[in-house]
């Protein structure tokens, strides 16, 4: 708040410096340029976040939510995070929701778990929108690119051309 005053008669301002705001910044890279990020899926759970992941805002000290939403759903993805301060989570159709009056610190706590895993099939590039709100509305979105390599598991055939996979050995002991 402040107040200007201008010439003989004293016009008189007031005004409210709190109309300003900023939003929630999330930055899934931390340190790298832009607030993307890129990872490789190969049938475990990958991070899709860096280790060095920020949650800032310019005016407010505490978040009141954090979604992460797969734009391109696939039956059998899922995201997780591990929560703590009283973070709650909801999982639902492809959106990770984090609920709950927490501090950025403990939101960038959380947000450094967050992982992707998938039991489907298809190999499409998965899509992530992250963005956080600090109860005054919606940050801009930062997007994680989760490349998707299937990895088929070798079959072992210990019998060669005969059917089935198996095989059967006999030792004779010889005393």
């Amino acid at each position: 708040k402040g107040t200007v005053s201008v010439g003989a008669n004293n016009v008189k301002v007031d005004f409210n410096s709190n109309l300003i705001t900023f939003p929630p910044i999330v930055d899934l890279n931390g340190a790298g340029t832009g607030t993307g990020f890129e990872a490789e899926f190969r049938s475990l759970p990958v991070a899709i976040v860096g280790t060095t992941s920020t949650v800032t805002d310019g005016d407010n000290a505490n978040l009141s939510s954090l979604t992460a939403a797969i734009t391109n759903f696939q039956a059998g993805d899922t995201l997780d995070v591990t929560v703590s301060s009283g973070i709650t989570k909801t999982f639902s159709a492809g959106v990770l929701t984090l609920r709950g009056s927490g501090t950025l610190s403990a939101y960038q706590t959380v947000l450094r778990t967050l992982i992707f895993n998938t039991t489907s099939t298809n190999s499409t590039s998965r899509t992530i929108a992250v963005k956080a709100n600090d109860g005054g509305g919606d940050g801009p979105v930062a997007t994680a690119t989760v490349k998707i390599q299937l990895v088929t598991t070798p079959i072992i055939d210990l019998n060669g051309s005969a059917s089935g996979t198996g095989f059967t050995a006999k030792f004779n002991a010889t005393p």
